[in-house]
């Protein structure tokens, strides 16, 4: 299939571009480091371009809020990044509470851990009831099991 006009016009363009680049590289790269430390206007631009690159090329704030359908409702839901900021543990703490049984799995689409209000409710809960009980050998056990069964019962509620 034979390359239209515009694309063959196109593609000497950015063949030229190379060759050139490839001349000039140094010296246009010294020029763009001046020129960044000199102008605050062009610093500004430059850093809200790599942002943007950094966020897959998209205009979307890092932080916006996401909703996925929950039980018949559509509730707010949280990445385990935010997640754990709330609870006030780390990443690794929730997946090892996943893995120990303390809190369910929760998984929305993709695999990815999505948690909504009610559930990052009730891990705080579970914080609480950790720095409550965490000294009392004989204790902490017999707890943790009851908020298990807390836990398990009330998570599906959302």
């Amino acid at each position: 299939m034979a390359l239209s006009k515009e694309k063959k016009k196109e593609n000497n363009r950015k063949e030229a571009y190379k060759k050139w680049y490839a001349a000039n590289k140094e010296q246009f790269n010294e020029d763009r480091r001046k020129r960044y430390k000199k102008d605050k206007s062009y610093r500004e631009r430059a850093l809200e371009n790599t942002r943007t690159y950094r966020r897959c090329g998209t205009d979307k704030p890092l932080e916006e809020k996401m909703y996925r359908k929950f039980n018949d409702k559509k509730v707010e839901v949280f990445r385990i990044s935010k997640a754990s900021e709330l609870v006030g543990r780390s990443i690794q703490t929730l997946r090892q509470w996943e893995a120990a049984g303390v809190i369910p799995y929760s998984v929305f689409d993709e695999g990815h851990r999505l948690y909504t209000k009610k559930q990052i409710a009730l891990m705080k809960r579970v914080v609480t009831l950790y720095n409550k009980y965490r000294h009392n050998t004989k204790r902490f056990p017999v707890e943790l099991e009851k908020m298990k069964v807390l836990v398990q019962n009330k998570w599906e509620e959302g």
